[in-house]
């Protein structure tokens, strides 16, 4: 989430290591997450042994990765120091403003164990953010094949995983009472998965727009089967947010609006839904969107929106309670009597920061991603064709996170970061960002 990052000062030095080859290793283990995550849990009796629970619960495969990332900046010349010297002064006061907050309301938290843990995950995802744009600036003479390698592994990742939990409904079966929501492979709720759907959707939407040939016609599949994914399992935010990116795609982007691309993105969306109607579905009220909308009773906007007004009504009033110093992370589902000791954040990205860091940490992060997107719009338009896809991922991912935990769990997060990252670092000027 960098705002300008000085390109003399944070020179990557010439290394032994290989760029295209470990640019493309390391895009695809990134977007093979879920299909790890998801093979690494598979259980058909539902039951996990405490290392699958590990793997679920914390989102382990993405600690690891962010982890990794960060030794292999270090390896290749990055360091806390240059990378803060490198920063400009405005995100350097957004930056210190954030961490101080943070800090502040680890300090006070009601229970300090998770508020710690929360911490330390915050400033993992902060050195993450450091050793992208270090590691994208040092990939940066084939970067903008780098591009296009994420515009294409994460749909395919998403399809993989796609796969994977088709074999599991397929070896499990449709009958008996198997609890459908929280005992698939990949993580503790089914609709989990719609944090990397959005993403793979946004990124196939903007190749689709973009590309020509076989890749055309591949995207169309990919968008197709993530988009029919998303119906499937009843998630309705991603759709949403789907449909709002796609409004501001046309509005931005001239290549959205051919009736070529148009009508590629209608197909697509046609045949995804027609598919996750004709695929069979457990029987469980809570899969399927369309039979979801259909089987709404009062039509209130508690009923359509699955009790958020709620969640929203409890975090504010929490948030009026103590404003300036906040909760600490991780508290949510321990404090707010809605949460039921279950509900791990308020499903809206606004209010959870506050919420954890106070009015001032609030300010200060959404600052630094607001003004981000601000840029990165501006810098997909003037590229043309190129950064689209990355874009409209991270426009995406921000417009989900306001009705669900997208910068809550590790995986979103770092997706967010990397189509940030993948834009930012394309500038070539003496400022980038």
């Amino acid at each position: 989430m960098d705002l300008a990052m000085k390109t003399a000062d944070y020179a990557a030095p010439e290394d032994s290591i290989r760029a295209p080859r470990s640019t493309h290793i390391w895009i695809w283990l990134l977007c093979a997450l879920p299909a790890i995550t998801a093979l690494t849990s598979f259980s058909p009796s539902g039951n996990f042994s405490y290392t699958q629970l590990v793997v679920r619960q914390f989102w382990l495969p993405s600690n690891l990765f962010e982890l990794a990332t960060i030794v292999l900046a270090i390896s290749c010349g990055s360091s806390i120091q240059k990378g803060w010297a490198a920063l400009s002064q405005a995100t350097k006061l957004l930056l210190s403003l954030w961490l101080v907050s943070v800090c502040i309301a680890t300090a006070f938290a009601e229970f300090p164990s998770a508020a710690v843990l929360s911490l330390m995950s915050w400033l993992t995802h902060t050195l993450f953010a450091m050793s992208l744009l270090f590691l994208f600036r040092f990939w940066r003479d084939t970067h903008s094949d780098a591009v296009t390698i994420l515009s294409n592994a994460m749909p395919i990742g998403a399809a993989c995983y796609i796969v994977t939990i088709a074999i599991f409904v397929a070896v499990v079966g449709m009958s008996g009472d198997f609890d459908w929501i929280s005992s698939q492979p990949g993580f503790p709720h089914i609709r989990h998965s719609g944090y990397f759907l959005i993403t793979a959707m946004a990124l196939s939407t903007g190749m689709v727009a973009t590309s020509s040939g076989r890749t055309k016609v591949l995207h169309i599949a990919l968008l197709s089967a993530s988009f029919g994914f998303a119906i499937w399992i009843g998630s309705r935010g991603p759709l949403m947010a789907y449909f709002v990116m796609l409004a501001a795609a046309l509005a931005l982007f001239r290549p959205m609006r051919s009736a070529k691309a148009l009508a590629a993105i209608v197909l697509a969306i046609i045949v995804g839904s027609v598919l996750s109607q004709a695929i069979p579905a457990p029987d469980h009220e809570s899969f399927n969107v369309i039979a979801r909308l259909l089987g709404l009773k009062s039509g209130s906007v508690e009923e359509l929106s699955s009790g958020r007004t709620e969640f929203w009504r409890q975090t504010w009033h929490a948030i009026i309670a103590q404003p300036f110093i906040g909760h600490g992370g991780s508290q949510f589902r321990l404090q707010v009597p809605v949460a039921v000791g279950n509900y791990n954040h308020p499903h809206n990205s606004v209010l959870q920061f506050a919420y954890d860091w106070g009015v001032i940490g609030a300010a200060a992060i959404l600052s630094l991603i607001t003004l981000s997107m601000i840029k990165l719009g501006k810098m997909a338009v003037a590229e043309g064709n190129r950064l689209v896809s990355p874009f409209l991922a991270a426009f995406s991912m921000s417009v989900f996170s306001l009705i669900d935990g997208v910068f809550y769990y590790n995986l979103p997060i770092m997706l967010f970061l990397t189509c940030a990252a993948a834009i930012m670092a394309q500038k070539k000027s003496q400022q980038l960002g």
